[in-house]
């Protein structure tokens, strides 16, 4: 299969009697996207990066191209790449029928989207479906729910719990945030269910006397109507310190401490205690990057060296050991991860990355984010960032004539076109070698405005912007002439060469690999006959026609051969005892009539 663009997680179906899959392909700057595979599906083409979603990837909002194509394999299901519904779908899985969960989960698929967080499930429903052409924008023929609203869910897969199965997930927070962890969603039917507890607070440093006000109220419990009773412990004694919801403390002494909460349902159930770091008479340390400075830019490839230093109030300068470095990738407004957290100095990052696209929302909120951490003996931590921003270079790509689309990274653009690069960047720009307009017009590409004459190029983005665009120029195509040669037609150049020109009714009749060329002005047969001296070094050309045929063609071929003269070649044309010369080349074509010629490269 092809077409695909980041298949980050595939899902094998339980239910299925043979093999079936979906991937779950995280899109571009427009659509993700659910793909069918496994039986049938091999040697699919997905369409990528023609097609995003369920339209052509290029077009957007009231400018969608939704149009289905016969070699394309439809997605199954697809959303917006937007902040409402989504911009990674990173998981996936199917409700298998003996999980022993209700019934309206029978065919339902869950999945999970990471850049805004969520869990979603969708069932599928026909009656949804609305195809292309009755509705501008294609729906999928599936019903989608909100399932559950964690964040940053990077995979997730049913397995076994008690007596049926339960769904398994795990997320990711990056930066190693706490929270990181394993979850699992089991159906319990009408049994109690455990309340979660969540802990936050106004301050979580300071000095003797420290005065904390806690906040519990985001515990919750699943089961409506139960009501939640609180248990805080603000020093680790094993000891309820108070049963209110938002709680103030004091401590007294110096320390590092983990004041913790459970809640209880009244009905048998309770949660896990949920904990929060207070430290007392110690100060945070001071964090400082020193070998990037704020304001920063880059091109694409830079290479940087991470330097920096930390100092503690209580410490003092603390040892490289103390440092943190991570570096992400920010992406609009989410970021991948570039340097995961690496402990030390001087640490090597590796070529700075090219954009994803070249869609303004990204080329232009897109950059590096330098985090250095210090931990201090208590190990309290501080960070501090510097943002690495990319040197931008505004960009034009146009034809001519302009309006001729050009390939671009891959996507296609109408010219001319505005873009924003990366400088450094560097990509492939292609221009097709021939193609034909709406008004019939046949052009064919001649160089880009630099000079290549490669139709496709590898273009750099430059250190500023060029005033003037990267133009691709096209020129008309004509119908080529005829250059001929005794070797081209099987002669050694010591002898004569006799070929019979019959006409054809169509191209895709003319024998392959054939001596034969075919005039097609007219039903009639002509005798060519080619001579070759190379003492002399001079050719002749003899042609011998129906006297009717030499009439009706004398005068086109008089201006043919008066524009194709070579001093090398001399010849004659014998029509009813005329003779035009010299001759190298005869154009065979009319603007109502084309020759056709077999493969042999003739015209």
């Amino acid at each position: 299969a092809c077409g695909l663009r980041n298949p980050f997680r595939f899902a094998m179906d339980p239910n299925s009697d043979g093999t079936r899959f979906f991937i779950n392909d995280v899109g571009d700057a427009s659509w993700e996207r659910i793909l069918e595979g496994g039986d049938g599906h091999a040697g699919s083409q997905y369409g990528y990066p023609a097609r995003e979603g369920p339209c052509v990837k290029t077009t957007d909002k009231d400018n969608y191209d939704c149009e289905p194509k016969d070699w394309l394999d439809y997605p199954v299901h697809w959303y917006h790449h937007n902040a409402e519904d989504g911009g990674a779908i990173t998981g996936g899985a199917f409700v298998p029928r003996d999980a022993g969960w209700p019934a309206t989960f029978d065919d339902a698929y869950i999945y999970a989207e990471y850049a805004w967080g969520g869990i979603r499930v969708m069932y599928p429903n026909k009656s949804s479906e609305c195809k292309w052409n009755e509705c501008k924008i294609p729906k999928s023929a599936w019903d989608v729910d909100v399932f559950s609203d964690e964040k940053k869910v990077i995979g997730m897969m049913f397995g076994p719990h008690k007596n049926g199965q339960s769904l398994y997930y795990i997320n990711h927070f990056p930066g190693g945030k706490s929270g990181e962890a394993i979850f699992r969603v089991a159906f319990t039917g009408e049994s109690n269910r455990d309340p979660k507890a969540r802990i936050s607070a106004d301050k979580t440093v300071g000095f003797i006397p420290f005065t904390v006000q806690f906040d519990g109220t985001d515990s919750y419990d699943p089961d409506a109507g139960d009501v939640l009773t609180y248990e805080w412990d603000f020093n680790g004694d094993d000891i309820v310190d108070s049963t209110e919801a938002r709680p103030q403390y004091t401590y007294m002494s110096a320390g590092s401490f983990e004041p913790t909460l459970r809640v209880t349902d009244g009905r048998g159930g309770k949660s896990s205690r949920t904990s929060i770091r207070v430290d007392v008479d110690n100060s945070s340390p001071i964090a400082t990057i020193e070998s990037i400075a704020p304001g920063t830019t880059f091109a694409v490839g830079d290479v940087f060296t991470l330097t920096g230093s930390a100092w503690d109030p209580e410490d003092g300068v603390l040892p490289e050991s103390a440092l943190t470095w991570e570096v992400r990738q920010v992406h609009n407004n989410h970021y991948h991860p570039f340097l995961d957290p690496t402990v030390g100095n001087n640490i090597e990052i590796s070529e700075s990355p090219p954009p994803e696209d070249f869609y303004v929302m990204t080329t232009t909120t897109s950059y590096l984010s330098v985090h250095l951490t210090a931990t201090d003996s208590q190990g309290l931590s501080a960070t501090t960032i510097v943002d690495i921003q990319p040197r931008l270079v505004n960009l034009v790509f146009d034809a001519q004539p302009s309006g001729i689309p050009l390939l671009i990274n891959q996507d296609k653009y109408e010219t001319p076109v505005s873009l924003i690069g990366w400088e450094g960047d560097s990509f492939e720009i292609e221009a097709a070698t021939r193609l034909t307009r709406d008004d019939a017009e046949k052009w064919e590409f001649v160089s880009w405005s630099d000079g290549t004459t490669d139709n496709v190029r590898p273009f750099v983005v430059p250190s500023e912007t060029d005033p003037n665009p990267i133009i691709a120029t096209f020129a008309e195509e004509v119908p080529e002439e005829a250059i001929y040669d005794p070797e081209e037609f099987g002669g050694d150049g010591n002898e004569d060469v006799e070929l019979d020109a019959t006409p054809f009714a169509d191209k895709d009749d003319v024998p392959k690999k054939s001596t034969k060329f075919v005039i097609g002005l007219l039903d009639m047969s002509v005798s060519v006959r080619f001579s070759d001296d190379f003492a002399r070094r001079r050719r002749r050309l003899a042609v011998e026609a129906h006297p009717d045929l030499a009439n009706l063609l004398e005068d086109e071929l008089k201006d043919a051969v008066s524009d194709a003269v070579s001093s090398s070649v001399a010849a004659a044309i014998n029509f009813s005892g005329s003779t035009y010369a010299p001759l190298h080349g005869i154009r065979f074509a009319r603007k109502e009539e084309k020759a056709l010629v077999d493969d042999d490269g003739l015209f």
